[in-house]
Protein backbone atom coordinates (compact mmCIF):
# COMPACT_ATOMS: atom_id res chain seq x y z
CA UNK A 1 0.00 0.00 0.00
CA UNK A 2 1.50 3.68 -0.64
CA UNK A 3 -0.46 6.49 0.32
CA UNK A 4 0.15 10.18 -0.98
CA UNK A 5 -0.79 13.29 -0.11
CA UNK A 6 -0.89 15.85 -2.37
CA UNK A 7 -1.45 19.37 -1.77
CA UNK A 8 -1.84 22.02 -4.77
CA UNK A 9 -0.80 25.80 -4.14
CA UNK A 10 -3.77 28.00 -4.04
CA UNK A 11 -4.08 30.17 -6.08
CA UNK A 12 -2.13 28.76 -8.92
CA UNK A 13 -4.24 25.71 -9.04
CA UNK A 14 -8.31 25.81 -8.99
CA UNK A 15 -10.34 23.28 -6.96
CA UNK A 16 -11.76 22.54 -10.54
CA UNK A 17 -8.58 21.26 -12.28
CA UNK A 18 -7.88 19.13 -8.96
CA UNK A 19 -11.20 17.70 -8.92
CA UNK A 20 -11.20 16.98 -12.22
CA UNK A 21 -8.16 14.95 -11.81
CA UNK A 22 -9.22 13.31 -8.84
CA UNK A 23 -12.25 12.06 -11.10
CA UNK A 24 -10.18 11.21 -14.03
CA UNK A 25 -7.91 8.62 -11.87
CA UNK A 26 -11.41 7.44 -9.90
CA UNK A 27 -12.80 6.25 -13.11
CA UNK A 28 -9.29 4.64 -14.33
CA UNK A 29 -9.24 2.87 -11.30
CA UNK A 30 -5.49 2.63 -11.69
CA UNK A 31 -2.55 4.62 -11.15
CA UNK A 32 1.03 3.39 -12.96
CA UNK A 33 -0.98 0.14 -13.53
CA UNK A 34 -1.44 0.09 -9.73
CA UNK A 35 -4.61 -0.34 -8.27
CA UNK A 36 -6.06 2.91 -6.56
CA UNK A 37 -7.79 1.92 -2.99
CA UNK A 38 -9.26 5.74 -2.81
CA UNK A 39 -8.47 8.99 -4.02
CA UNK A 40 -10.08 12.11 -2.66
CA UNK A 41 -10.20 15.83 -2.16
CA UNK A 42 -9.72 16.19 1.49
CA UNK A 43 -10.05 19.79 2.19
CA UNK A 44 -8.82 23.44 0.95
CA UNK A 45 -7.90 26.32 2.59
CA UNK A 46 -6.41 29.73 1.04
CA UNK A 47 -3.32 28.18 0.35
CA UNK A 48 -3.55 24.66 -0.37
CA UNK A 49 -6.01 22.14 -2.16
CA UNK A 50 -5.36 18.54 -0.40
CA UNK A 51 -5.68 14.78 -2.29
CA UNK A 52 -5.32 12.03 -0.96
CA UNK A 53 -4.11 8.86 -2.67
CA UNK A 54 -4.12 5.54 -1.53
CA UNK A 55 -3.19 2.66 -4.14
CA UNK A 56 -1.45 -0.92 -4.01
CA UNK A 57 2.03 -1.28 -4.90
CA UNK A 58 2.26 -4.02 -7.22
CA UNK A 59 5.74 -3.58 -7.97
CA UNK A 60 8.36 -1.79 -6.34
CA UNK A 61 8.57 1.94 -6.15
CA UNK A 62 12.09 3.34 -7.68
CA UNK A 63 12.52 6.81 -7.72
CA UNK A 64 12.47 7.32 -11.44
CA UNK A 65 9.31 5.71 -10.98
CA UNK A 66 8.17 7.40 -8.32
CA UNK A 67 9.27 10.96 -10.22
CA UNK A 68 6.69 9.77 -13.19
CA UNK A 69 4.04 9.48 -11.51
CA UNK A 70 4.49 12.41 -9.56
CA UNK A 71 4.61 14.25 -12.71
CA UNK A 72 1.97 12.12 -14.22
CA UNK A 73 -0.34 14.16 -11.72
CA UNK A 74 1.19 17.91 -12.75
CA UNK A 75 0.47 16.26 -16.54
CA UNK A 76 -3.28 15.47 -15.65
CA UNK A 77 -4.12 18.86 -13.68
CA UNK A 78 -3.21 20.62 -16.80
CA UNK A 79 -5.46 18.63 -18.73
CA UNK A 80 -2.67 16.72 -20.81
CA UNK A 81 -2.97 13.25 -19.84
CA UNK A 82 -3.93 11.91 -23.30
CA UNK A 83 -1.99 14.80 -25.13
CA UNK A 84 -0.55 13.56 -28.15
CA UNK A 85 2.60 11.33 -26.94
CA UNK A 86 5.36 14.69 -28.36
CA UNK A 87 3.23 16.76 -26.05
CA UNK A 88 3.27 14.52 -23.11
CA UNK A 89 6.51 13.27 -23.36
CA UNK A 90 7.68 16.93 -23.28
CA UNK A 91 5.97 17.65 -19.89
CA UNK A 92 7.16 14.57 -18.60
CA UNK A 93 11.02 15.38 -19.57
CA UNK A 94 11.25 18.28 -16.64
CA UNK A 95 12.64 17.30 -13.54
CA UNK A 96 10.85 17.96 -10.11
CA UNK A 97 13.11 20.88 -9.67
CA UNK A 98 11.71 22.97 -13.10
CA UNK A 99 8.33 21.73 -12.14
CA UNK A 100 8.59 23.35 -8.75
CA UNK A 101 7.53 20.15 -7.47
CA UNK A 102 9.06 19.33 -3.52
CA UNK A 103 8.38 16.24 -1.23
CA UNK A 104 9.12 14.42 1.86
CA UNK A 105 9.00 10.85 2.95
CA UNK A 106 7.92 9.50 5.85
CA UNK A 107 9.42 6.44 7.51
CA UNK A 108 6.47 4.74 7.08
CA UNK A 109 6.88 5.26 3.36
CA UNK A 110 4.03 7.64 2.90
CA UNK A 111 4.83 10.51 1.58
CA UNK A 112 3.59 14.31 1.08
CA UNK A 113 3.56 15.73 -2.79
CA UNK A 114 3.32 19.67 -2.87
CA UNK A 115 2.65 20.97 -6.36
CA UNK A 116 4.01 24.95 -6.26
CA UNK A 117 2.59 25.89 -10.01
CA UNK A 118 0.61 24.40 -12.62
CA UNK A 119 3.01 23.19 -15.63
CA UNK A 120 1.68 25.25 -17.64
CA UNK A 121 3.41 28.00 -15.73
CA UNK A 122 6.69 25.99 -16.14
CA UNK A 123 9.64 28.29 -18.02
CA UNK A 124 11.24 26.67 -20.77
Amino acid sequence: MAVWRMMFARPQFTHRQIKQMVDELNQEGNFGGMPIRHIRLTRQTKELIYVDLDFELTSGLTQPLFEQMAKYILVSVAGLAHAPQRIYLMAMANPFSKLNITYYIYPDHSLDLIYWRPLLNVPS
